[in-house]
């Protein structure tokens, strides 16, 4: 059985990355019905990996991550679109609770969560798992909570209604 998911992963020459997503992705206690990789101009093998690792690519030209993932938004087939990063790594009950909270919680539109980044320099993956953890306590807190790009899901019937990513966002 597969979770009505689709992970959606925007990138730009992720290849030293995406392996340790993809080895997260295939840990899943509930796999996702699909991967869309959406290459962004890539120079590298990230969309070679994601074809052997058995994801959709898609390819978006125009430059920048609002436009990758609403390219993969767009080819995604399933009722909950999970939106994450190349450099990101999944819990291994991640796809399954996403599922879970969504069928228990029929009004809920959108669920987003902490990050633990696994590329880059020491303080910003030390950064992920603290700083950005207060950060979104205190967004909710004060009634903003924020859907960041790299964790967050949400019914795709929702998304459309909104319209999407705006593009013209700089990234």
């Amino acid at each position: 059985m597969k979770a009505d998911c689709t992970i959606v992963v925007p990138t730009l020459n992720e290849e030293a990355y995406i392996g340790q997503l993809f080895a997260s992705v295939q840990a899943q206690t509930l796999p996702a019905a699909a991967v869309i990789v959406v290459d962004n101009n890539n120079t590298d093998a990230t969309s070679h990996l994601a074809t052997a690792f058995g994801a959709v690519v898609v390819v978006e030209t125009k430059p920048g991550v609002a436009g990758a993932r609403k390219a993969g938004f767009a080819a995604a087939k399933t009722g909950i679109i999970i939106s994450t990063d190349a450099d990101t790594t999944l819990a291994p009950t991640y796809v399954e609770r996403v599922q879970q909270i969504f069928a228990a919680h029929p009004e809920t539109v959108a669920i987003f969560g902490p990050v633990h980044l696994v590329g880059g320099p020491w303080f910003f993956r030390l950064l992920s798992r603290t700083a950005f953890s207060v950060f979104l306590r205190v967004s909710i807190l004060t009634g903003k909570p924020n859907l960041n790009g790299f964790n967050f899901a949400c019914r795709a019937e929702a998304y459309h209604k909104v319209g999407g990513f705006n593009e013209n966002v700089v990234t």
